[in-house]
């Protein structure tokens, strides 16, 4: 067994993962995150283990490699679900979501994002809220029940415009173009 590294490691390990996956080097990210939940994993740091399956999660979906990825998303939830780790609890319900969508499962995607608004709207996490409407609005879109991705592409709009950063207009442009599209 290895002796625990500084955890200082982990995080920087998660940086250069998330550097790389901005690059497109996604099989690179992937090794990198895998380090740092090794090294998380050995200093019992359970939080950042869970935020380092979260990134690998988003890298091994653009791989298709959805097996592995259902594998640490669901990790990412029993570990977030035990230790009460309300971010990780979001953001593993995410991961879980954006592997229902590639794989065209729009129910599950459904189901999932309820779920996620439900524990963001507990926290006020507006940026969740956007997000995951985003998502059902796609799914229901891609199951043609416009009526129904009108309403959460509305949703997507109204907090995504309450969120204060850069990232909100990224969203707010993209749900307005979902919102015209369902509207035709």
């Amino acid at each position: 067994q290895y002796a625990p590294q500084h955890p200082a490691l982990s995080t920087a390990y998660i940086n250069l993962a998330t550097g790389l996956a901005r690059l497109s080097r996604y099989e690179e990210s992937v090794q990198y995150s895998k380090k740092a939940i090794l090294i998380a994993q050995q200093n019992k740091e359970v939080q950042r283990e869970i935020l380092a399956a979260v990134n690998l999660v988003g890298n091994l979906v653009i791989l298709r490699q959805f097996d592995s990825a259902k594998v640490y998303a669901n990790k990412a939830l029993e570990l977030s679900t035990q230790i009460k780790f309300v971010h990780g609890i979001i953001r593993s319900l995410v991961a879980q979501s954006n592997i229902s969508l590639k794989e065209g499962n729009f129910e599950q995607v459904i189901n999932i994002g309820i779920k996620v608004i439900a524990k963001a709207n507990e926290y006020d996490k507006k940026e969740y809220i956007a997000n995951s409407s985003m998502r059902i609005a796609e799914a229901f879109d891609s199951l043609r029940q416009y009526d129904k991705a009108l309403v959460f592409a509305k949703q997507g709009v109204q907090y995504a415009k309450e969120i204060p950063d850069p990232w909100s207009n990224m969203l707010v442009n993209q749900a307005q173009s979902h919102e015209v599209i369902s509207s035709i």
